[in-house]
């Protein structure tokens, strides 16, 4: 529980290290937030970009060094492409049309070719659709995970130790989770 008493909503947990040491270590809940003294921002830089966002991942979708996000569109069911520009700014790319109601994104290597792909979890259709990067920018469709009810979040790692990219996913309808173990080729 937070010190408000109120058990968290979400639990974030980020390694920024200074001598192996954790020093950031969030516990939100949905009148708290717990953030370190060392934490500082300027103000917000407002991007246009998606239909109704409720997910962001980030990662070098286009090869040019710098991040860009990637968008899961709730409103459009869609997730759209923002292209860094290296000042903190974007620019609105391409969009992917998913399943329905995007609630989750993440980016990883699933294909094993050393570019970011997306995994985009679709509460309303049951299903986590994945796109597979082709290092420009842009990317093509993978065939669509079926999950359980309503999956809302999404990990990744190596939870089998073989060296491969393997995908959780929560599934909030059925108090379950969706383990895909990596493949050798093709990815997920």
């Amino acid at each position: 529980m937070g010190s408000s008493g109120r058990k968290p909503v979400c639990q974030v947990i980020t390694p920024v290290l200074r001598g192996g040491l954790v020093l950031a270590l969030a516990l939100v809940t949905v009148a708290q937030a717990v953030v370190p003294a060392v934490a500082s921002f300027n103000s917000a830089i407002n991007s246009a970009g998606g239909t109704a966002p409720v997910a962001v991942a980030t990662g070098d979708f286009n090869g040019d060094g710098g991040p860009d996000l990637a968008l899961a569109d709730y409103g459009s069911d869609k997730v759209s492409i923002l292209k860094g520009n290296g000042d903190g700014t974007f620019t609105i790319g391409s969009s992917y049309p998913v399943g329905k109601q995007p609630r989750a994104i993440v980016a990883a290597d699933f294909n094993h070719d050393g570019k970011l792909d997306l995994a985009v979890a679709n509460a309303g259709s049951k299903s986590v659709s994945i796109l597979i990067g082709l290092g420009n920018g842009s990317f093509m469709y993978a065939p669509t995970l079926n999950t359980s009810n309503s999956p809302v979040a999404l990990a990744v790692g190596d939870f089998n130790g073989d060296g491969k990219v393997d995908l959780a996913v929560a599934n909030q309808g059925s108090n379950s989770v969706s383990i895909f173990l990596g493949a050798a080729i093709g990815g997920t």
